[in-house]
């Protein structure tokens, strides 16, 4: 008798379930399933990876929400859309940032100098 993919799917997810994991490993479960959990499970508790003894460090989201931003404001400034532009454009997405930034991404980039307007 065969299982389906699915089943033994639900089954090592019911397996995991029953360690009573904290909430925010049963949530990378339920993100990532049961196999790649596993694997993530495996690296993060590799002694090589741990920062103190038993911890590994989670960097902020924030680094790579930064890093996002700056790749669409290059793309903006490549564009030729000026800073105003961009700031708006920035916020219909939720980001903010002001001219000033925007020119200090360009500078830094070697991007050219933005129009205000």
């Amino acid at each position: 008798m065969s299982e389906s993919a699915a089943e033994i799917n639900s089954l090592k997810m019911a397996e995991l379930n029953k360690l009573n994991l904290p909430k925010f490993w049963r949530e990378i479960l339920q993100i990532a399933g049961p196999d790649m959990f596993i694997k993530i499970w495996r690296v993060a508790s590799c002694p090589e990876n741990q920062w103190k003894q038993d911890k590994i460090y989670v960097p902020s989201i924030k680094k790579y929400q930064e890093f996002q931003c700056v790749q669409i404001i290059k793309c903006f400034i490549e564009s030729n859309m000026s800073c105003t532009e961009i700031t708006k454009e920035l916020e219909k997405h939720g980001m903010s940032r002001s001219p000033d930034t925007i020119r200090r991404i360009a500078r830094k980039y070697d991007l050219g100098e933005v129009p205000l307007r």
